[in-house]
């Protein structure tokens, strides 16, 4: 089989199991999702979501790059780079649990919740102990070898979910919220060790290396900050806005908005970036080929469920859920019609780091932040809550046409097939919210 051809194969394989990993994970979490809504309030789901942005923002900025770089370089498969990556990883989530403890005060005293800071100090603990991972995670995913990831992470999952679910059932607290994190963080790095084989880890420093993987994820460093921005700064503005119940509501509905955001970063990210980059190595000429394809794939993909719930949100979270959050339902419509341009802007960004062209990437996500912050801005001046609402799926729009067309370099082929595919969608949602009454005002 030639090279060609085993990549096809690989990235066929890591399809169909990116997907069932991806697709399992949504059903879990919505399940699981069902069941603590019945447990516990609407205000603590306002919390969490704080909580969650801390959580996020550890995630965020744990790697600094080191994946991608080991992903992406020449060398990333010698064992002194795999050891120093690993050395960095420690390190740098031991740092982010100290800063999140230092933060978790002021935090705490800014929504005036004070039981925020125990609640963050405790979830630190998720950095230090994700920063132990094996990284011989990245060898498989470099290789885009998926189903030992997939099942890690759905061991993880699946473990806090019992985990958490038990200990509301016998004592209903957000406590438990809190423990789930943690726990799913610990059977990651322990498990990760069992699944992934090769040479362990040890703490190793190669200044030469380091110097390279620093110089290429400082850039990815400050993009994913800024990528936490673009990603969760809708949340930060809006948990300032409105109350903690209020907050718990918006909470059910952008996690249900956002499941098919959270499929498409998922394949860009676990499939497409080292696909992107084996692709670009080699130099096949077929990297434009292969983006048009996943974007249209996506868009076939996305498309069925930003229908049903941009038209029937109101009636999906009646039927799902208890009267304590019907007032999830108009904002369910709203944001589920923003996730099909985050789906195409994950790809256009993958591309773009298969490019090694990280300073470019974090140029266009500082440019995500501001389009999200002028609507924000204008949608909030204008409409409140209901504009700023509108504002979280107005600002991917006009990202998305701004990434196609400073990415046209990286295409043989003009993508007017999804851009079409979008206008139509957004034209028959826009009849059916003229027919039923426009979300938010009707």
């Amino acid at each position: 089989m030639d090279p060609g051809e085993s990549l096809k194969w690989r990235t066929a394989q890591g399809f169909i199991v990116v997907l069932f990993g991806a697709a399992y994970q949504n059903v879990t979490r919505l399940i699981g999702n069902l069941i603590m809504t019945r447990l516990l309030f609407p205000e603590a789901f306002g919390l969490m979501l704080i909580v969650n942005l801390v959580i996020y923002a550890i995630s965020m900025l744990s790697e600094a790059g080191i994946r991608a770089a080991v992903i992406v370089h020449d060398k990333g498969q010698d064992r002194e780079f795999i050891d120093t990556a690993w050395t960095l990883l420690v390190i740098r989530g031991a740092l982010l649990c100290l800063i999140t403890c230092a933060l978790a005060y002021p935090i705490s005293e800014a929504y005036d919740e004070p039981i925020l800071f125990p609640m963050i100090l405790a979830v630190s603990l998720s950095a230090l102990i994700r920063g132990f991972s094996s990284p011989n995670e990245f060898l498989y995913d470099r290789d885009v070898k998926k189903v030992r990831i997939i099942i890690l992470e759905a061991m993880a999952q699946t473990g806090s979910l019992i985990f958490t679910i038990t200990w509301l059932w016998f004592y209903p607290s957000i406590w438990a919220l809190v423990g789930m994190g943690i726990f799913a963080s610990s059977v990651y790095a322990v498990f990760s060790y069992v699944l992934f084989e090769g040479q362990r880890p040890s703490l190793y420093f190669d200044r030469k290396t380091a110097f390279e993987i620093i110089h290429f994820g400082k850039w990815i460093l400050f993009s994913s900050a800024l990528t936490f921005l673009g990603s969760q700064g809708d949340k930060l503005i809006v948990s300032n806005w409105i109350s903690t119940a209020e907050l718990g509501l918006f909470s059910i509905a952008i996690g249900l908005a956002k499941i098919p955001e959270a499929l498409s970063g998922t394949l860009c990210w676990k499939l497409l970036l080292p696909v992107y980059s084996e692709l670009r190595i080699k130099n096949t000429g077929q990297l434009s080929k292969q983006v048009m394809k996943v974007e249209l794939l996506l868009f076939l993909v996305c498309a069925p469920f930003i229908f049903g719930m941009t038209l029937f949100g109101v009636q999906l979270i009646d039927f799902m859920y208890d009267d304590r959050y019907l007032g999830a339902g108009w904002m369910l419509q709203i944001l589920a019609l923003g996730t099909i341009f985050t789906a195409f802007n994950e790809t256009q960004i993958a591309l773009m780091i298969a490019h090694t062209h990280s300073f470019r990437s974090t140029v266009f996500q500082a440019s995500r932040v501001a389009l999200l912050l002028l609507s924000l801005g204008i949608g909030g001046a204008l409409y409140g809550f209901v504009g700023l609402v509108y504002a979280i799926s107005i600002a991917p729009a006009l990202f998305y046409v701004i990434l196609v067309i400073f990415n046209m370099p990286y295409y043989k082929t003009s993508p007017l097939v999804q851009i079409s595919g979008i206008i139509l969608l957004l034209l028959v949602v826009g009849i059916g919210w003229n027919t039923i009454g426009w979300p938010g005002f009707s």
